[in-house]
């Protein structure tokens, strides 16, 4: 739907987070990758979609002073990931 309303092109970043409220609510609750209402499945349709796979993402999940939500979250997305036959890209 993104591609066909405003194009791909136009996606420069992801704000990543789940949800606890429902869509169209109009109330902006994040919850931690998995545990709210988007689900696991969505944001492994995100990771491996091969037109997102050089577009960054920014965490916006609850987070406690030390940030070790931070690493949890990360480690979820990251088990998400299909093994990619694309080699990794040179820095």
């Amino acid at each position: 739907e993104v591609g066909q309303m405003i194009g791909l092109k136009q996606v420069l970043a992801f704000h990543l987070n789940d949800s606890k409220t429902d869509l169209n609510s109009r109330v902006d609750r994040h919850d931690h990758i998995g545990h709210g209402l988007i689900g696991k499945k969505a944001f492994g349709h995100i990771v491996n979609d091969p037109r997102f796979t050089d577009t960054p993402g920014c965490l916006e999940t609850p987070k406690s002073p030390d940030l070790h939500e931070d690493i949890a979250n990360l480690a979820t997305l990251r088990s998400l990931l299909k093994k990619s036959k694309r080699p990794p890209k040179k820095r």
